[in-house]
């Protein structure tokens, strides 16, 4: 194998491993995008049941969605 090869070898490695964390660092990315969304949906849910609670029966079957 000619020196030539090597360094050809060697630049397609740190390619091949640059293009992993970046590939790695954009499903980082995603995964914390679908957590947050998670975290606020599930706060918003909480909230709105919380709401739901303190209010009297009678209203509460009045605000429910009608589908």
């Amino acid at each position: 194998m000619t020196l030539q090869q090597i360094k050809a070898q060697i630049y397609n490695l740190g390619t091949y491993k640059q293009q992993k964390i970046e590939a790695y660092g954009k499903m980082k990315k995603e995964l914390l995008e679908k957590v947050r969304d998670q975290v606020l949906y599930q706060s918003e849910a909480e909230l709105r049941w919380r709401t739901l609670k303190k209010r009297p029966i009678s209203t509460q079957i009045l605000s429910l969605p009608i589908f």
